[in-house]
């Protein structure tokens, strides 16, 4: 059976319990130790344990342990293989700290749960499965599975596998997540987009809907409309997301001109509506609108192809109408 230490009169030859308003007295604690002088403050009790519980506290509302010291720790843990200060609450929480900085870790911070922060978090590094903050820093990794903050967010590299939403970011390394919104600045040293194959920016879009891949130009009151002319001039890019092939970054103005937007294709690889009956369409051929609507060409006139290209075909369509690939280069 385990070992009992009841604690109650006076605690190492010192200070009696009875004068600690928050001291339950004589409360049982298993596999517990309470002897000995703390090295700050000579008439604190010093719990150790072999195996076993160093100090153990329990209470039904007040504190179960209480440290309070003038310039030293209030309550230190200290552990070669387990945990150094270990809390835990069915309702409450489990480590609560407070004063001018509720939290210093100078080593790696991990948290298990979801993690609400009303202040801001500065770490070496840290692993979290989700947290929210006023504001966040890292010297170090910062990794999450999900992580909101108003205000800025800082770090040496950042990983998240859900969302990522921040004021302003700012990292020095990696940036990694499954999606990221921030109302502010984003500020990285290397950006590395694994979806995608365009970058795309929202316009409005005059007359019927188009679908993705369709060729479009300029309209007189500045929204977009498929293209129906040869050789034209107004030209301003392919819809984005033919074959599922999704822009790694869109644009969206602050303004909505027309009830409709749609993303178009501005750089970049993206697939288009091509029409062979012109002529066939190989692989590295300038490509213009066609009078099929919203289809492209191949550029056959270089006279008349000037201010009018869209691209260049990076696949072949020898007759007839397709979708191919092409990259987007405007000239």
């Amino acid at each position: 059976m385990p070992a009992k230490s009841t604690i109650g009169g006076t605690v190492g030859g010192s200070t009696p319990v009875s004068d600690n308003p928050f001291a339950a007295q004589d409360t049982e604690i298993e596999d517990a130790t309470v002897s000995g002088i703390s090295p700050y403050l000579s008439s604190s009790p010093l719990g150790t344990g072999t195996d076993t519980v160093g100090v153990g506290g329990m209470s039904n509302a007040l504190p179960g342990v209480l440290g309070s010291s003038g310039s030293g720790y209030g309550v230190e843990g200290v552990s070669e293989h387990g945990d150094g200060l270990y809390g835990s609450s069915v309702y409450g929480n489990g480590v609560h700290g407070a004063g001018k900085n509720a939290g210093l870790f100078d080593g790696e911070v991990t948290v298990n749960g979801n993690e609400a922060i009303s202040g801001s978090l500065t770490a070496g590094s840290a692993k979290f499965s989700g947290v929210t903050t006023t504001s966040l820093a890292a010297s170090g990794a910062l990794t999450a599975g999900s992580l909101e903050t108003s205000g800025s967010l800082s770090a040496g590299s950042l990983k998240a596998s859900g969302a990522l939403t921040a004021g302003s970011l700012e990292t020095s390394g990696a940036l990694t997540a499954g999606s990221v919104t921030t109302s502010g600045k984003v500020t990285a040293y290397d950006v590395v987009l694994t979806g995608g194959g365009d970058i795309a920016e929202e316009f409005a879009q005059l007359g019927e809907e188009s679908e993705p891949g369709t060729v479009m130009v300029i309209g007189d009151e500045g929204g977009l409309s498929k293209c129906t002319l040869e050789y034209d001039r107004r030209v301003a890019g392919v819809v984005s997301s033919a074959a599922n092939l999704k822009p790694a970054i869109v644009l969206k103005g602050a303004e909505r001109a027309l009830r409709k937007g749609v993303s178009l294709a501005m750089v970049g690889r993206v697939y288009c509506k091509a029409d062979a009956s012109y002529g066939p369409i190989r692989v590295g051929d300038l490509l213009t609108t066609s009078p099929t609507g919203g289809h492209a060409m191949a550029a056959m006139d270089p006279a008349r192809a000037f201010g009018s290209v869209l691209g260049k075909a990076l696949a072949n369509l020898e007759r007839g109408t397709g979708l191919i690939p092409i990259l987007i280069a405007l000239q």
